[in-house]
């Protein structure tokens, strides 16, 4: 009886959202929150891939210039 309240517990899909776009928008100086908008998630989920791809914020020297 102890999991009886658990009977109806849902599982959030998981947002698929590509790095290689993901990279774009960063590097076009997008925020996080709007990203967040263009996938309809949560901005802690696009938070989640940029932590869990470091790369992505690696800054691109040539388009700064």
């Amino acid at each position: 009886m102890a999991n009886h309240s658990r009977k109806g517990l849902k599982m959030k899909k998981r947002v698929l959202i590509p790095s290689e776009e993901l990279k774009v928008f960063l590097n076009e100086g997008k925020s996080i929150n709007w990203i967040a908008s263009y996938y309809g998630c949560d901005w802690s989920t696009v938070r989640a891939r940029i932590y869990e791809n470091p790369e992505l914020l690696e800054v691109n020297h040539d388009t700064i210039r």
